[in-house]
Parts: structure tokens; C-alpha cells; sequence
């Protein structure tokens, strides 16, 4: 079984890409295949011009700190038999050669950039909220300095309140450390509000791309319609049918930022 088929993405440096798609689309696959979690049995990835993940090669050391995946339950970077210092000092552990003293200084530096109380670096996961979870998680890949991150439903399971504090902290840490993200999410207004671009998948295959603007207001796929018109909103109303450009059968690729029909 294919679990992604023919997907090719290029990425600018600051920009915000959402993939968007139902359960079983190929999201998270993509996004680990990007990061060289798993290995692709076909194809490339590049970071600046450099081959970093193929069907025989998989990131150094240095190309994973620079290309980090964030888990959609934020515990499973998080050993629930370790402390949060411990959790958070394994990655400088791993990738400098930091002292402790130093190691414990940056980290407690970062905390508080992500408005976490050094009180929580003797606690256990367990011991912490979820979305303090998601908090020590983020830490762990912004110790490392990346370039890249990939962020697998970063506010799946939160409730109202503390999803737009977690938007608003992604948006804000992104121009602080001047980061560029890849943002999977089945969730509308979470691409929406955070998102320059968007990506649909369906069955492993990237079926429309575009700007937020032209894909989420005047989309051309029928299952990003089906997406649309699943979603609920509030004081508005729902999608309608709208036509879809086909050629035999064939979707047509929609536009993409450079004006150019491509896949």
C-alpha cells in the first residue's frame, strides 16, 4: 500500500505551508518523510539545494537539527519517566557540547521566552497540563536552532482558550527565531489563521495548492469542497457546490504563487 504518491512541495524561507486533508490522506506520512523520520521509497528531499532525506540517504545529525518534527501528542517526545530538565537537556545532550551549567542556562532562557515557570523542570510530563506539554515539546525542538519545523495538529485535543494561546505563541516564535513552518492540520481555521499557503492531499496525492486565499475561499477539488462545506462556521454561511475545472477525469492543478500551473 502507497501511502504518498507523487506529492512535490517547495518551500520558501519564512513562509507558513498548511496540508490539509482527511484522516487517512497522507498528512503525517509527508511530514515525516520530509523530516527523514521514515524513508521514502522514491523520491528527494532538499534543504537549500542539499539532498537531505532519499531512498538511500537520511539526515545527519546536523540536517535533523535543522529540520524538526513536532508530534501530535506532545508526550511522545517526552519520556514519561524522565523530568521536563532532563527531556529538555537529551537534545543538547545529543547535538553540543555544551557544559551542564551552560545547558541548564539555555534552556531556562528558553522557557521563559515561552512564558514556562522554571518550577516545571523537576516535574514529570504527567504532572503537567497539555498544553504545557506542547510548550516543553516546542522547547525541545527550539533548543536545536532549526530551520524547519513541522508541526502534526499542534492544537488537536485543546480546548478554545488555549488553542489561540498556542496559535498566537506558533506566530510569535516564528519571527522571534525567524523559523519556517509546515503546519498539518485536518482543523479549517487553524490553516486559515496561521497559514500563507495550503496543500490538499487525498488518498497520498496532492489534489490542489494555492494561496490560503484562493484555495480556502474559491476552491477548485472537489474534496477540499467536501473539506469547506464539513467545517463548521459561525455567522456565515456554508460552502455550496461550486464548479471544479476536470480534464477527462483528470483534476487541473491550480495556480501556484509563481502564476504557474505545476504539481
Amino acid at each position: 500500500m502507497i501511502a504518498v504518491d507523487d506529492v512535490s512541495l517547495s518551500l520558501e524561507a519564512g513562509e507558513v505551508l498548511g496540508v490539509l486533508g482527511a484522516t487517512g490522506s497522507g498528512k503525517s506520512t509527508l511530514g515525516k518523510i520530509i523530516a527523514g523520520i521514515l524513508q521514502p521509497t522514491s523520491g528527494r528531499v532538499y534543504l537549500d539545494g542539499e539532498e537531505v532525506v532519499s531512498t538511500s540517504r537520511k539526515p545527519s545529525n546536523a540536517m535533523r537539527a535543522r529540520l524538526q518534527y513536532v508530534y501530535q501528542d506532545p508526550r511522545a517526545s517526552l519520556d514519561p519517566g524522565w523530568t521536563i530538565r532532563r527531556s529538555l537537556h537529551e537534545p543538547l545532550v545529543i547535538h553540543t557540547k555544551l557544559p551542564a551549567a551552560d545547558r541548564e542556562t539555555k534552556v531556562r532562557e528558553l522557557l521563559a521566552s515561552l512564558e514556562l515557570s522554571p518550577a516545571l523542570l523537576d516535574r514529570f510530563p504527567h504532572e503537567v497540563s497539555g498544553g504545557q506539554q506542547r510548550r516543553v515539546g516546542l522547547a525541545r525542538v527550539l533548543l536545536l536552532a532549526p530551520k524547519i519545523i513541522i508541526f502534526d495538529e499542534p492544537t488537536a485535543g485543546l480546548d478554545v482558550l488555549v488553542q489561540a494561546a498556542v496559535l498566537k505563541l506558533l506566530q510569535d516564535i516564528r519571527v522571534e527565531f525567524d523559523l519556517t513552518y509546515i503546519l498539518i492540520s485536518h482543523d479549517i481555521a487553524v490553516v486559515r489563521s496561521l497559514c500563507t499557503r495550503v496543500a490538499v492531499l487525498r488518498g497520498g496525492r496532492l489534489v490542489e495548492i494555492g494561496s490560503v486565499g484562493e484555495v480556502l475561499e474559491n476552491p477548485v477539488h472537489p474534496d477540499t469542497q467536501a473539506l469547506l462545506a464539513s467545517s463548521p462556521r459561525i455567522g456565515g454561511p456554508r460552502l455550496t457546490d461550486r464548479p471544479f475545472a476536470q480534464d477527462g477525469g483528470t483534476i487541473v492543478p491550480r495556480r501556484t504563487t509563481e502564476g504557474q500551473e505545476r504539481f
